[in-house]
């Protein structure tokens, strides 16, 4: 018998009826989750068509609509980290470093946030030293 029911039709009084007893000043939040489909990162600033100088360093930048995992492609041709090609992320910004640009820099490069891709063409433009006449 439940002291808490007695005298009244309580269902626990019956024995049939799990319970909680729960002091009136005890606020009981009820948390629902509601499962949306995830969205696909969309590219919020593209890359844009450039001209490098040779010798030099370039930067190519591009942002997503949310932190996601970025591959860059030359020429359709997967990139690598190496000596002079560094790719990196801070945040929703991905970043194609390329160190001492040479003419073989120049072509199509890409951006690809999963399904969304940027593209630019970069040009390169020879270093030329001119040497003053006497």
């Amino acid at each position: 018998s439940n002291p808490q029911c007695e005298g009244t039709d309580c269902p626990a009084s019956r024995g049939s009826w799990s319970y909680l007893y729960v002091p009136f000043n005890l606020v009981l939040v009820s948390l629902h989750y509601i499962v949306l489909p995830e969205r696909r990162p969309t590219i919020i600033k593209a890359l844009e068509d450039c001209e490098a100088v040779e010798g030099g360093g370039l930067v190519l930048s591009c942002v997503a609509s949310k932190p996601c995992h970025i591959l860059w492609y030359k020429d359709g041709c997967l990139m690598w980290n190496s000596s002079r090609y560094f790719a990196s992320r801070s945040g929703c910004e991905a970043r194609l470093t390329i160190r001492e640009v040479c003419t073989g820099d120049a072509g199509v490069y890409e951006c690809s946030a999963g399904s969304v891709t940027t593209r630019a063409v970069i040009t390169v433009k020879a270093n030329v030293k001119i040497i003053g006449m006497e």
